[in-house]
């Protein structure tokens, strides 16, 4: 291969390599999930219409040959025509019903999750504080031991009094008065 085309080969790779890392999906697990459940939603809802407007092709088919098959009727008077409006008004109702049920449905959902995440985020905090806590105290407990270590450390250690005689009692030792003192000359 030539030079020309290992370097057209060479910059095709690094221009992929960056483009993967720019646009590497960036999203924490939760946002994904959302994602997907939105394009759950969307799927669905595609699919109810795709249903709804083969239902409607359907019954028109149906009608059409119900149509074709009955004889000519005289002309349908005010009150058929008021009834078939009636009946229209009916199924727009009901479908603006479910409309308005889903969308309830779905700001529930909504709120359900937006506490849940509220209160995992609250839990976690409250966690993470009662160990920070507890790390202070760690710290303080290891503090107070290394003063208390080194305040023994650093006072005097008491001589012990090595005798060979018996300690005679306080009780029993002659008494003594700094006033009698016989090194102090006469005034």
């Amino acid at each position: 291969m030539s030079h020309s085309a290992l370097l057209v080969i060479a910059g095709a790779v690094v221009t992929f390599v960056l483009a993967a890392l720019v646009f590497r999906p960036t999203g924490t697990a939760e946002e994904r999930r959302m994602r997907e459940e939105r394009k759950v939603l969307r799927a669905l809802e595609g699919q109810r219409r795709i249903q709804a407007s083969r239902r409607a092709r359907e019954e028109k088919r149906r009608m059409a040959v119900l149509d074709a098959r009955r004889p000519p009727e005289p002309e349908p008077d005010n009150r058929q025509k008021i009834e078939e409006e009636d009946a229209g008004a009916e199924r727009r109702a009901a479908e603006r019903e479910r409309k308005r049920r889903e969308k309830e449905q779905a700001a529930e959902l909504k709120a359900q999750r937006a506490a849940d995440k509220a209160a995992s985020r609250r839990a976690e905090q409250q966690r993470k504080e009662a160990a920070k806590a507890e790390r202070a105290a760690e710290r303080q407990r290891q503090q107070e031991e290394a003063a208390a270590t080194r305040a023994e450390q650093e006072a005097p250690v008491p001589e012990a009094v090595a005798s060979d005689e018996e300690t005679t009692p306080l009780a029993e030792l002659p008494l003594f008065s700094w006033a009698n003192r016989d090194d102090d000359p006469p005034a």
